[in-house]
């Protein structure tokens, strides 16, 4: 028995699942305020100043993510298989590397408010020895997944003999 769905009873399911967000939405924002008063108050400069490197990195992993995703589809059902393993192990390590930086932080931070400077360079060493340590882990991989996808291909791998 198949549990697929028709394609119009999946866009009613999605309809009803965004009139549902959109009602919750009304509901909280008599509860609280969502918004402040005024423009002015949104504070967007400060956001603009401290954040600009980070929305810049989002955009452009955004845009290289999206723009693989496409060009992965247009290979076919295999290649689009094994880029979606491929970014799922990036993901995945990506944010296991966020917490670990934003741990580093945390643990930074209170060790200069507790005047612990040397807590403090200490665990900003081994963030950086654990950042540099796994990415050269990783970058040890590549020849292996480049040698494996050479014998997927059929062709002749690039050995130094």
């Amino acid at each position: 028995m198949s549990t697929t769905l028709p394609l119009s009873s999946m866009s009613l399911l999605s309809a009803i699942l965004y009139l549902n967000s959109l009602i919750l939405l009304c509901k909280l924002m008599t509860k609280v305020d969502l918004l402040p008063p005024s423009v002015k108050d949104l504070q967007f400069n400060r956001f603009f100043k401290n954040g600009f490197l980070l929305l810049a990195r989002v955009i452009a992993v955004t845009f290289c993510v999206t723009l693989a995703t496409s060009l992965a589809a247009r290979l076919g059902a295999t290649p689009m298989a094994a880029f979606q393993i491929c970014l799922q192990v990036w993901i995945t390590s990506s944010l296991l590397f966020d917490g670990l930086a934003i741990a580093g932080q945390v643990i930074i931070a209170c060790a200069f408010a507790e005047k612990d400077y040397e807590k403090a360079k200490v665990v900003a060493t081994r963030v950086l020895q654990m950042g540099f340590g796994s990415e050269a882990r990783c970058s040890c991989w590549t020849p292996f997944a480049i040698w494996i996808w050479n014998i997927y291909k059929g062709q002749k791998c690039c050995s130094p003999h």
